[in-house]
């Protein structure tokens, strides 16, 4: 499998993965970054809706965490046939039906074969906030602060099983210095 994954690689985009927890700000800053680096934008909720659990009316909690994650790199390899850079906004972890935290396994990134990695980071207040105000549900604070927990360490271990560069990003970093390290970093993996 790695000597195919290679393959698609080199003949295809170059691939960072933009993640962090529901609400972090992962779209707001994939589309500034995009026309910055430049990229294409990839959701990786909008590669699942064609997989998406017919239960799930949010689209936050999975029953199947893993098969959901398997279901985006099918999609996503038709997508880099194309060619340039992706960002693709997704999650380190997620939520099933029950509320637990699934690390998303080390395995499902290497399927994926993301050049870069990014771990989008709020305060857990913040999160409950922003989620309020995005979707109109509440989302206990202990569970907030649990979930960003566990986005950094997931993170963190994906980058090291990976030998991939993981850069931290908070809303305060300027936009010109992160773009430049990541194209520092994509172009590096070339």
């Amino acid at each position: 499998m790695d000597g195919e994954l290679e393959s698609i690689r080199a003949e295809t985009s170059r691939l960072c993965f933009v993640g962090g927890a529901f609400a972090a700000g992962k779209s707001t800053l994939c589309l500034r970054l995009a026309q910055e680096l430049p990229a294409h934008h990839v959701k990786a909720s909008e590669l699942v809706r064609f997989r998406r659990d017919p239960n799930d009316p949010t689209g936050k909690a999975v029953s199947e965490p893993i098969e959901t994650q398997e279901g985006i790199i099918q999609a996503l390899k038709a997508r880099r046939r194309f060619g340039g850079t992706i960002l693709l906004d997704g999650h380190y972890c997620l939520l099933d039906l029950k509320h637990s935290i699934v690390p998303v396994p080390v395995r499902v990134f290497r399927m994926i074969g993301p050049d870069a990695l990014l771990l989008v980071d709020v305060e857990p207040q913040e999160l409950v906030v922003r989620l309020d105000r995005r979707d109109g549900g509440r989302l206990d604070s202990g569970l907030a602060r649990r979930l960003l927990d566990a986005e950094r360490r997931q993170s963190r271990v994906v980058a090291e099983a990976l030998g991939i560069p993981l850069v931290g990003v908070v809303g305060s970093d300027p936009l010109s210095d992160l773009a430049e390290r990541s194209r520092l970093i994509l172009e590096a993996r070339d």
